[in-house]
C-alpha cells in the first residue's frame, strides 16, 4: 500500500504547475507560462477536504504548504510516541493525504487530533519567521521586560499559527455533533501545548563576553517535547477524560451544544489546557477489525525479555497468541580508517539477532 507524505504531495503538485508567483502574495491565481491557473485545480487534488477547507485552500494556497508540513510533522511524531504500542499510528496518513486512521471517538483519535493540530501550529508559525513580507515576526514583543532584558530578534508569530490551525482544522467538523465537539476540543489542546511552552532564547551583548545588555525572543518548542507532553496527557487517567454531549433545543430538535465530563454530579467542562477528551472506550487493537480499519498486531515485532520501559513484551503485544522467532544478521561498516590521501577503508561488522514477531 502506497504511503502518502502530505507535504511532498502538495509541493510536487505546486511544482508540477511551475508556479512563478509567490504564493503568499494574496493572489487568487497561480501563473504557469503566463497562463492563469485557479488554485481550485490544485485543491481538488487534496482529498478529503470539507467544503470549508476547500474554500480555505482556494483563498490561501500558499498556506497549504505549511499546513501539509505540519500534518506530516504530527503524523511522524504520533508514530514515534506509539511505536511500541498495539495502536501505533501506522495507518495515519495512508491512502489519502488527510486520511484519519484512528477509531473515531476514542482516546487514540483524541491524541491524533491534538498532535496534528500542534504540528500545524508549529509549521505555520515557523513559516512566518522565514517570510518577512508575509506574517513575519511578533511585533508586539518590544521594549524592556520586568527582568530588565530587551525584546529583540524575531519572536515567533504564534498568534498567526494558532489562528490558521484553528480555522483549517475546525472547518473539517462543521456539522454539530458529539464527535465534532470532541475533535474541536482536542484540536485546541494541541494548540495550547504549543502556546504554553514557547521557549525564551536570549543573547548577551557587551565587551569581552560580558552581559551588560541582553536581548531575548520567543521561539517554538522542540516538537519531540510537544509529543511527550501530549502522550503524558493521553496516558494519565486524570488528564484524559470521558465526556458526553450536553444537548440544547433547536428548530430541528435536540442538538449537541457542548461537552461535559461523564460520571460527575455537577456540570464540569473539560479544560482545554489539561484534558484530552474521548467519547468511547478503545478496542484492544489485538485483532484486525476491518470495519474500523484496525490492523491488529499479527506480524508486529516484540521483545521476549524487555530491557527498558519503552520495550513492549511479546505477551502484551501478541495478546496471548504467541510469537515466532527468526534469526537475522545485522551488518554495518566499522573500524573505519582514513588513508592519506584520500580514501577511507572500513571493515564489515555483523551481529546475530533473534527477532520475535507476533503470530
Amino acid at each position: 500500500m502506497a504511503k502518502w507524505c502530505f507535504a511532498t504531495f502538495i509541493r510536487l503538485t505546486l511544482i508540477s504547475f511551475s508556479v512563478q508567483n509567490a504564493l503568499e502574495t494574496g493572489s487568487k491565481k497561480l501563473f504557469v507560462d503566463s497562463v492563469a491557473i485557479p488554485p481550485s485545480i490544485i485543491c481538488t487534488r487534496i482529498q478529503p477536504l470539507s467544503a470549508k477547507q476547500m474554500r480555505f485552500c482556494e483563498d490561501k494556497p500558499g498556506t497549504m504548504v505549511s499546513i501539509s508540513q505540519g500534518y506530516d510533522l504530527g503524523v511522524e511524531e504520533c508514530k514515534y510516541q506509539f511505536r511500541n504500542k498495539r495502536w501505533n499510528c501506522s495507518l495515519l496518513g495512508e491512502e489519502r493525504p488527510f486520511g484519519q486512521r484512528a477509531v473515531p471517538g476514542t482516546k487514540e483519535a483524541a491524541f491524533t487530533h491534538a498532535i496534528i493540530s500542534a504540528g500545524i501550529v508549529q509549521a505555520v508559525t515557523l513559516a512566518c519567521t522565514q517570510n518577512p513580507t508575509g506574517c513575519g515576526c511578533d511585533r508586539n514583543k518590544d521594549g524592556i521586560s520586568r527582568e530588565g532584558w530587551k525584546w529583540g530578534g524575531c519572536s515567533v508569530n504564534i498568534g498567526h499559527g494558532l489562528a490558521v490551525a484553528k480555522e483549517f482544522l475546525n472547518a473539517n467538523d462543521a456539522v454539530r455533533s458529539d464527535i465534532a465537539l470532541m475533535n474541536r476540543h482536542n484540536n485546541e489542546v494541541g494548540r495550547e501545548v504549543i502556546r504554553n511552552n514557547l521557549d525564551l532564547s536570549c543573547k548577551c551583548h557587551g565587551p569581552s563576553g560580558s552581559c551588560n545588555t541582553k536581548t531575548c525572543w520567543k521561539s517554538v518548542p522542540s516538537f519531540r517535547m510537544v509529543g511527550e507532553k501530549l502522550r503524558a496527557l493521553y496516558e494519565s487517567r486524570q488528564a484524559t477524560v470521558k465526556v458526553v454531549a450536553a444537548m440544547k433545543k433547536s428548530k430541528g430538535g435536540q442538538v449537541p451544544a457542548y461537552i461535559v465530563v461523564k460520571g460527575t454530579n455537577k456540570v464540569v467542562k473539560p479544560n482545554s489546557s489539561a484534558n484530552l477528551v474521548y467519547l468511547d472506550n478503545s478496542p484492544s487493537y489485538c485483532n484486525k477489525i476491518k470495519s474500523l480499519k484496525v490492523p491488529g498486531t499479527v506480524g508486529r515485532v516484540c521483545s521476549r525479555t524487555p530491557e527498558s520501559a519503552e520495550d513492549v513484551s511479546c505477551e502484551v503485544m501478541c495478546c496471548g497468541r504467541g510469537y515466532s522467532v527468526r534469526e537475522q544478521i545485522k551488518e554495518w561498516k566499522c573500524h573505519c580508517k582514513f588513508h592519506w590521501c584520500c580514501r577511507v577503508e572500513c571493515a564489515k561488522c555483523s551481529k546475530k539477532l533473534m527477532v520475535h514477531t507476533c503470530q
